[in-house]
């Protein structure tokens, strides 16, 4: 017995002098039952059956923390009577022994694959109660009939075997009871069962004429003992458990609240279309596996492959109410390959319920705020999703990384683009439905640096004449080293070509043509029309901030040796141009330094006017511009510092 056996034993019997053996006995729950957000795995099944387990299982969080070391696990594959595999009527023991192998990596000390199978095919001579044995004869488990796989030597549990007919021997049953049972609040259940740590359904992907779908919840019907509920004059079957369309739902549904499963693993290499008993598989084959650790969830991407709805299902709507797992697609993220992708329509309406056939009709999807090609600091994404039933959750994903998810409108996600490197990324915005079917939207966008470094010491203001003039020290604005390319230095600097009617382009340049450092910019520019249009320039726009007690703007520049003229100039939030014109052939190289003053820097007069005096306590733009005769040329700046 485990280490964590001796401790459920310690707590039952504390259970049991508190509150009497019936209701100790009904807490056979998972240990791991799963919150929130919950994967399914679905993989190619392929010619390696071991290995596409192993994916899924991987996929959907593994065993690791499942299973603990020294664990008893009990594999339940679906028997429902002796038949090949290859019919997909039955669990293929390729996809069990697969689950076998992982369970004992994960720490298993004991394996055991149990079974209660249902009947014997139609017209078998040897009717009697020990149906599960030659299913497992007859599927490929035990051809020498020795009750252990042929395979992996797991062995193999028949527990329909309650002790004999109508026996229930306590060696090998107990009574469990289950509260908030929704048909009988007390059931058999064999004690190879109830004494495993953990519980694996393995169930093959099919139809059901009664229940609509069969799948992991439906496999552990197979528990309850056709010893002890066999129908009248038989000594096989489950047909003292209610087969009424709603009855049987909710014995499925108390099965499972008996004793939940804490991993499935579904076989869905082949997909019976008239089950759960028939001959007919869809063509072609599904080759699939899938696998969770949310039996309710597995099963609802599991009946959505089937094309069926989850909703018209009665015992996984129960199911999710009675607390068994969840239906809410909202919350099932499939990984691997997208469930649209795979599914595959089986004959609808099906079964006493009957199934359903799902939407098929894909959501819209699209972002839409914040606008513009560029974007820097925090910004809001807002995407709009539609969809003709509900938009089941949206997900955002940063160049291929899921950044964040939204189950209900508006949505809206906070992304801050300073965390990110600046330059071209791809944002991409995927919506599902409630039939997970899905639809995607991708942006291109780029992330600008924030405002250098020494800015963020330069406070916001609102125009106040009478503050007082701070003391600052000298400032870099702008030395151009911190762009990793060229777009993300044109994402923090704007061309204004009057509206086309010039060229201009900036990019990083390097030395000799920088004034220091290893990076500064180059302007290249044409000229194509005369006055008044005869101008080209670059600018930067930020918050407004407050350069008092700065006296000097300086900035370093290279000369292309026109006889053009460059203007130096910048901007107060009023709104108010100040500029410095300079003939760029009388210099080669220059270390220009400007006094903030209205001797050096002239009104524009084209900018409004506020009061005709130079105002640093809130300036919000500066740039560079090339105006006079028609032609081409290129500049270079570096080093914008303000000094005092």
């Amino acid at each position: 017995m485990s280490h964590r056996q001796l401790c459920w034993v310690g707590i039952v019997g504390t259970l049991v002098l508190l509150l009497g053996t019936r209701l100790a006995q009904s807490l056979a729950v998972p240990r791991h039952a799963p919150t929130g957000m919950v994967q399914v795995a679905i993989v190619p099944a392929g010619d390696d059956v071991e290995a596409a387990v192993r994916q899924a299982v991987a996929l959907a969080g593994g065993l690791d923390d499942v299973i603990e070391s020294g664990d008893v696990v009990l594999v339940k594959p679906n028997l429902v009577m002796d038949a090949p595999a290859e019919g997909g009527m039955v669990t293929d023991p390729a996809v069990t022994r697969a689950v076998v192998q992982l369970a004992r990596e994960a720490g298993a000390a004991e394996v055991i694959i149990a079974e209660g199978s249902a009947q014997y095919r139609e017209g078998d001579p040897n009717r009697d109660r020990f149906c599960t044995q030659a299913a497992f004869r007859v599927a490929g488990y035990d051809a020498d009939g020795d009750m252990a796989d042929d395979v992996t030597g797991a062995p193999l549990v028949d527990v329909n075997d309650s002790g004999g007919t109508d026996v229930a021997d306590p060696g090998k049953v107990r009574r469990v009871v289950v509260p908030t049972g929704l048909m009988r609040t007390e059931y058999w259940l064999p004690n190879v069962v109830l004494d495993a740590d953990v519980l694996i359904s393995v169930p093959v992907l099919k139809n059901h004429y009664l229940a609509g779908v069969t799948l992991g919840m439906k496999n552990l019907i197979g528990l309850l003992p056709n010893d002890l509920y066999h129908g009248p004059g038989q000594v096989y079957g489950k047909h003292d458990l209610s087969h009424s369309p709603t009855e049987l739902d909710q014995h499925i549904v108390d099965a499972n609240l008996a004793r939940r499963a804490d991993f499935v693993v579904v076989d869905g290499q082949r997909g019976m279309i008239d089950g759960p008993n028939g001959s007919q598989v869809i063509d072609p084959p599904m080759d699939l596996i899938l696998a969770g650790r949310d039996v309710v969830a597995v099963d609802t991407a599991g009946t959505l492959v089937m094309g069926y709805d989850p909703r018209a299902i009665p015992y996984l709507q129960l199911g999710a109410q009675s607390g068994v797992g969840t239906t809410d697609t909202g919350y099932i993220r499939v990984v691997g390959m997208p469930l649209a992708q795979v599914r595959r329509d089986f004959p609808a309406p099906y079964g006493s319920s009957p199934a359903q056939r799902a939407d098929a009709g894909s959501p819209t999807v699209a972002i839409t705020a914040p606008g513009g090609a560029v974007w820097w600091g925090a910004v809001t994404v807002v995407v709009e999703a539609e969809d003709n039933d509900a938009v089941a959750r949206v997900e955002l994903y940063l160049d291929g990384q899921q950044v964040g998810q939204a189950l209900a409108s508006p949505y809206q996600f906070a992304l801050d683009t300073g965390q990110y490197p600046p330059g071209a990324h791809t944002l991409r915005a995927v919506a599902y439905d409630r039939s997970l079917n899905d639809a995607e939207f991708s942006q291109g966008v780029t992330f600008a640096l924030p405002s250098l470094t020494p800015w963020v010491y330069l406070p916001a203001v609102a125009k106040n004449h009478s503050s007082p003039t701070p003391a600052l020290p000298a400032l870099v604005v702008e030395d151009f080293e911190r762009y990793g390319d060229d777009g993300a230095l044109r994402a923090i600097y704007a061309v204004n070509d009057v509206g086309g009617a010039n060229g201009g382009q900036i990019s990083l340049a390097y030395p000799p043509d920088v004034g220091g450092g290893d990076q500064g910019l180059a302007f290249d520019y044409e000229i194509k029309h005369p006055s008044p249009a005869d101008y080209v320039g670059f600018e930067r726009r930020f918050a407004a901030q407050d350069w008092r007690g700065y006296g000097t703007l300086c900035v370093w520049v290279k000369s292309d040796g026109s006889h053009r003229h460059l203007a130096i100039q910048f901007g107060e939030a009023s709104g108010e141009v100040w500029r410095y014109d300079v003939d760029v052939s009388t210099f080669g190289t220059k270390d220009f330094q400007l006094p903030l003053d209205e001797v050096t820097f002239q009104w524009a007069d084209w900018s409004a006017w506020e009061n005709g005096q130079i105002d640093l306590d809130a300036v919000d733009y500066y740039g560079f511009f090339v105006g006079g005769n028609l032609g081409a040329g290129t500049l270079y700046m570096d080093e914008v510092q303000l000094t005092q």
